[in-house]
């Protein structure tokens, strides 16, 4: 009996009338609220849009060396600030092994085993730049 309750109770669920999805440009408040904008405000508006969503993304720089160089920049202080070098992603490896070289570890007092394990903790931070 309580198997046909079930199915009978999802059923008439299914066949309710579900409400219209809102849509924030068809809102008749915002519409008239809109409307009794004066030139000035809508003007207002329309710059405090743009400074909000045009934004760029990307850096615009065209020069490759110079990217890598501020990226491993990043790097350098996030290491010299505490982040220890075996939770360094990937990409940040590729970038301080571009810049720097492979052993660049060596540069803020660690050891090639850092690399994968916590083995050396530094005394200070932020850690001296070695070089």
């Amino acid at each position: 009996m309580e198997s046909k309750e079930l199915v009978a109770s999802s059923q008439s669920q299914s066949q309710i009338a579900q409400p219209p999805v809102y849509n924030l440009f068809d809102d008749p408040v915002l519409k008239r609220a809109k409307a009794e904008l004066t030139p000035e405000q809508r003007e207002a508006y329309a710059k405090a849009g743009e400074q909000m969503y045009n934004f760029d993304y990307g850096s615009g720089e065209q020069d490759l060396n110079k990217v890598l160089k501020d990226a491993c920049n990043r790097v350098c202080h996030m290491v010299r600030h505490g982040l220890h070098p075996s939770l360094l992603e990937k990409e940040d490896l590729d970038v301080i092994n571009e810049v720097i070289g492979e052993e660049w570890y060596k540069r803020f007092g660690y050891v090639k085993e850092d690399l994968d394990n916590i083995v050396t903790v530094p005394k200070e931070l932020p850690i001296p730049d070695y070089r």
